[in-house]
């Protein structure tokens, strides 16, 4: 019975292991000096491998294909609708 629980805790474990990976990544490039648009293009970046991480291994959506893509694409969808419109206030 141990080794049936075995496999999925160690999945969650790298998984886990990943996002803080990624997490310590974003905040020691806080303290690099580089360009606001790269930063902000990183940090979005990394934010949706997390989503993706997040909602395929912890939701369990990984095998429920249509909820995936829907809770993967809503909030990519939202992101560039809200940087459209912070562009636009630019100008």
């Amino acid at each position: 019975m141990q080794n049936a629980i075995l496999p999925s805790t160690r999945k969650f474990l790298i998984i886990f292991t990943w996002l803080l990976v990624i997490t310590l990544i974003e905040i020691g490039m806080a303290y690099i000096p580089l360009s606001k648009t790269l930063l902000t293009t990183v940090y979005l970046l990394f934010t949706l491998l997390k989503v993706f991480l997040i909602a395929a291994y912890f939701m369990h959506l990984k095998h429920d294909r249509i909820n995936f893509i829907l809770t993967i694409s809503l909030p990519i969808i939202f992101i560039f609708a809200l940087l459209f419109v912070f562009l636009m206030e630019r100008f």
